[in-house]
């Protein structure tokens, strides 16, 4: 039996405890939210949809039970690639433990849609609601080197490698900033090629766009 097949095996398998779960209790908008969450987890977005959905009308009239089930059903939209579904959902959750992850989730909504002014405003209140969380730190230096503030762009990916040192996507990035700014990339790009070598050589090419972008800047500073 292959390793995808035997993965399957466990998730549906999961799946049916799940199941089982929330017929003992279907007042516990917790076990609509695992159960939610595995079917996304699963690429099941019609099923994660309608269960959420079915979960919200059974607390219709019990606010607080629906924002963990508003925030569900906005990551089986955003994973679904439906961004504007899910920053209205994710608008919706208002609870003090999910506000800053939802704020984060409508963050990348707006990132995914290349609209990263609005992205930029809701990450960075995320990130002062959660000032350890490498994401937020990620997503806003994303923010800048995307809209051409490389020095802003930096400044996120140090505090994000401050808090994870190996995480290769915000290396690869700190890479990019350093290449603009005229500084060593080596030792980023190194690092990258040694925690992932299929990530380096996926996403290489930008290091041509970056090249392009030096040049650009070079050939404008000799001009002046």
């Amino acid at each position: 039996m292959s390793k995808r097949r035997k993965l399957q095996d466990k998730n549906t398998q999961i799946v049916k405890e799940m199941v089982a779960a929330l017929d003992r209790d279907p007042y516990d908008p917790k076990r609509y939210y695992d159960l939610g969450s595995m079917l996304t987890t699963m690429q099941s977005f019609q099923q994660a949809e309608e269960l959420f959905l079915k979960g919200l009308n059974v607390f219709e009239k019990e606010q607080q039970k629906q924002e963990i089930l508003h925030y569900g059903l906005g990551n089986v939209y955003y994973s679904a690639g439906l961004y504007e579904k899910a920053i209205s959902e994710f608008s919706k959750v208002k609870e003090q433990n999910l506000h800053a992850d939802a704020l984060l989730m409508i963050a990348q909504g707006y990132f995914a849609q290349n609209e990263y002014q609005q992205a930029m405003v809701f990450a960075l209140t995320a990130s002062e609601e959660l000032p350890t969380d490498l994401a937020a730190k990620s997503l806003l230096g994303d923010c800048f080197l995307a809209t051409g503030d490389f020095k802003n762009a930096q400044k996120f990916y140090d505090q994000a490698l401050s808090l994870k040192s190996d995480n290769v996507h915000v290396n690869f990035q700190r890479g990019l900033t350093a290449m603009v700014l005229g500084q060593a990339p080596d030792d980023f790009f190194a690092k990258v090629k040694k925690l992932d070598p299929e990530y380096f050589e996926k996403h290489k090419e930008r290091l041509n766009d970056i090249a392009s972008v030096v040049k650009d800047k070079h050939d404008k500073e000799t001009k002046e």
